[in-house]
């Protein structure tokens, strides 16, 4: 067979395998163009949201400063009212206290921040893929 025949009916295996990988090459780098633009469009859909979220937040703490200003008044009623600020403000330091401990032991029973289970199915999958020797 001369190198015409081969060409006649078909690229040899090196050059099936460049053009595979060149054409493999091409659709990656649209994909990685279509996801760059998809997020791209996302986050701006999404900058609103957190726009909104934040204002929220700020009208938040503005409702929780009146609330404790209520609590003050009502403890006011059967406390001078030295006593009824400093009431209210050692109710709320131990509800901070105890909230931020409770969150403090969340995040240390996630510890560590490692995908473990992925690393170890990784691992599995690469010693099997590996050649015996």
């Amino acid at each position: 067979m001369t190198s015409q025949e081969s060409g006649a009916t078909g690229a040899t295996g090196g050059e099936f395998f460049a053009a595979l990988s060149a054409a493999a090459n091409r659709v990656a780098r649209e994909q990685i163009g279509t996801v760059r633009a998809e997020l791209t469009r996302k986050s701006r859909e999404a900058s609103g949201g957190a726009a909104l979220l934040g204002a929220a937040g700020v009208t938040g703490a503005m409702a929780a400063g009146a609330a404790v200003i209520t609590m003050v008044r009502m403890a006011e009623a059967v406390l001078p009212r030295r006593s009824a600020a400093l009431l209210t403000t050692v109710a709320l330091a131990g509800v901070s206290g105890g909230l931020a401990a409770a969150g403090v032991a969340q995040i240390r029973a996630a510890m560590p921040l490692l995908p473990e289970q992925a690393m170890g199915e990784m691992t599995q999958e690469l010693d099997s893929a590996a050649p015996q020797s």
